[in-house]
């Protein structure tokens, strides 16, 4: 068994990236709905939902090329409609808790 950890980001440049549009995604649900303080479970739970719901999202308008070859770099237009997206999706999560 390795005590090293986990790698780099660096080893992954969109990993940091990818933890941005998480951490909105979970911001945004907190403003009406937060994970219990102290409630390690939970929070857990949420950061899980939103990987998922990131990793849909993203993966939903990646080209095909991008997925197959994980050695491309993906181009600065692919990378700003990926945050348009997830601006717009924080955006629906945060309406929803107004108008729930």
């Amino acid at each position: 068994m390795s005590d090293q950890g986990p790698p780099p980001t660096d080893a992954n440049p969109l990993q940091a990236y990818f933890d941005w549009q998480v951490t909105t995604l979970m911001l945004a649900h907190d403003l009406h709905d937060p994970v219990p303080e102290g409630d390690e479970e939970a929070a857990i739970a949420r950061r899980q939902q939103m990987e998922r719901e990131v990793s849909a999202l993203t993966l939903a308008i990646v080209p095909d090329q991008y997925k197959q070859d994980e050695t491309l770099d993906w181009p600065p237009e692919l990378m700003r409609e990926i945050t348009k997206l997830t601006i717009r999706r924080a955006a629906q999560i945060v309406n929803q808790g107004l108008s729930g």
